[in-house]
């Protein structure tokens, strides 16, 4: 799936085996392209509420989700229910899931649902990591960190080749993940 602009609802179904092969030297690493599962994107928002986005591939960031690109933030994103696992990111970040700056990312999970990361990777050793989430910051004026939420998940069995096997944020500018009420990482390498 591929929305600018766009308001996008995943509740139910499969988004899985599924390749984002866009590669260029000029760009590997850098992070500003990719989704193998869903990009999102410049306006819009994405909600996931349920459904698994599963086995998908990025030649370059965000294996399952690719959330706002850089300075072409959603308008929201928000994760509370469903799973993302199996993901790879091969040359950038985030094998489950990319938050770009300065998209904000909620991660909140009513009673009596789940909201898996797990089994995602990164594969990049020359960049950030985040094998299961990773949260883009920035250093120039203007533009603002990427944030996260998270108030209720479980990330767990992640590996990232770089930093952050459950999950990373970028180290230029200041990014913010808070976690409370009932989140779980564990497991991750």
């Amino acid at each position: 799936i591929c929305a600018e602009n766009s308001n996008v609802a995943i509740t139910d179904g499969h988004i899985t085996n599924n390749k984002y092969q866009h590669y260029d030297d000029s760009h590997k690493g850098n992070g500003c392209h990719g989704g193998g599962g869903i990009a999102a994107f410049n306006g819009g928002s994405l909600a996931i509420a349920g459904g698994y986005i599963t086995g998908n591939y990025s030649a370059e960031a965000g294996g399952g989700v690719y959330a706002g690109a850089w300075n072409s933030a959603l308008s929201g994103f928000t994760f509370s229910g469903g799973t993302i696992a199996s993901n790879v990111a091969q040359n950038s970040e985030g094998g489950g899931i990319r938050i770009s700056a300065p998209t904000v990312g909620v991660f909140e999970v009513p009673k009596g649902s789940h909201a898996y990361i797990t089994n995602n990777t990164t594969n990049t050793t020359n960049d950030w990591g985040g094998g299961g989430v990773f949260v883009q910051g920035s250093s120039e004026q203007g533009i603002k960190s990427a944030s996260l939420n998270i108030y209720n998940a479980l990330i767990t069995n992640n590996h990232a080749n770089g930093f952050g096997g459950g999950f990373a944020a970028c180290p230029t500018g200041k990014t913010a993940i808070t976690d409370t009420n009932g989140i779980a990482v564990f497991g991750n390498t």
